[in-house]
Order: structure tokens, then sequence, then C-alpha cells
């Protein structure tokens, strides 16, 4: 029985040890190149307004945004890469929910702020981000997921815009550590000697 519970013991502790691997992109060519199939959202298609909840095509975006699509909505941002027809201006923190399951989230986000704002994308926080600036922030994980949040330091003055996503080549789950399959074969071996003892 003691013998047992040692091995539950020591699976599980194992079993603990596969974790996700994360990369995080500044750079949007660089994030593109490492998906097999990448899809950009350009907003275009917006109508001016508020909201609390987009729906589009491959996902929902939940939080408080306005949805920029002319000069006399939000003015002119071209300066710092956020033209018209159509980006967003974030007044909240953004979940966005996918249909089907991807690997890869990044964003184009802009400073329209008198000071600095740094973006959190899934617990990951961007390099500062100067006034009147835009940079470009993603992330690839080894294992799929159907959500993601981010959050800009400075809401009230957060632009965002080309949601891209996409997947890998081969995605799977966490796979479980070599050392595991071997603790497994020498638990195996281990019950087969004590059987034959008795």
């Amino acid at each position: 029985m003691r013998f047992a519970l040692l091995t539950a013991s020591a699976l599980c502790l194992a079993a603990g040890t596969a974790q996700a691997a994360t990369t995080l992109f500044t750079d949007r060519a660089a994030f593109e190149a490492a998906l097999s199939e990448v899809f950009i959202d350009t907003l275009d298609d917006l109508t001016v307004g508020s909201v609390s909840t987009l729906v589009r095509d491959d996902f929902t975006l939940t939080g408080d945004v306005f949805k920029c699509v002319e000069l006399s909505s939000c003015g002119n941002n071209g300066g710092i890469g956020f033209n018209h027809p159509a980006y967003l201006w974030n007044y909240a923190p953004q979940t966005l929910t996918f249909n089907t399951a991807i690997n890869g989230f990044g964003l184009d986000f802009g400073n329209n702020a008198p000071g600095s704002l740094t973006l959190t994308l899934d617990g990951n926080q961007s390099a500062a981000l100067s006034s009147g600036s835009s940079a470009f922030f993603g992330l690839i994980s080894d294992t799929t997921f159907t959500e993601i949040a981010y959050s800009m330091s400075q809401t009230e003055f957060a632009l965002t815009d080309n949601f891209t996503y996409g997947t890998l080549a081969t995605s799977a789950e966490v796979p479980l550590p070599a050392s595991l399959w071997s603790m497994l074969a020498a638990l195996a071996f281990g019950f087969g000697l004590r059987r034959r003892v008795r």
C-alpha cells in the first residue's frame, strides 16, 4: 500500500512539470512567419459607435470600445499608424473568445496618451510605448487556446487594430515529459518483480 501511495505521488509530481511554452513577438513579420495559417481582422467594416461586445467572424471581443471609422469620431491618428476606415479606441480590458482554437494572437496598439503606455497580453507586458507612437505585440503558444485577454495601462488613450491570429503546423496538447515515461516503465517492471517474489 505504501509503495502504491509513493508511486501515485511521484506520478502527480512528474505530470505537473509539463508546461506550455509561450514566445513573445514585437515584430509582426516574424510573428506571422512563425504561424502556419494567419488571419488578420483589419476591422475595416465597422460602423461608428460604442459597444461592450463586438462580434466578428472568428471571435467575440468583450469590453468597452469605441469603433473609430471617420475623422469626426476619433480625430486624426494617422500619424501613429491608425488610419481610417476603422480601428478601436479601448476603454476597458478586453477578452477575445475565438470560435476555434488558435496558437497565436497579436495586434497593433497605439498610444494617444500624454505619457507612456504598456499593453498586457495574457499576463505578458509589452515595452513602454511613448506618446504618439504605435507597435505590434503578440504571442504564440505551443498549445492551443480559445480565449485571450489584453489590457492597457492608460485605457482612455489606447488604440488597437489588425487583430492577427493563427495556428501552428503541428499544435498539440502539452506532452508528458520523457522522464515520466521512463518512470512508468520502471514502475511496471517493479510491479512485475514484486508479483514474482510473492
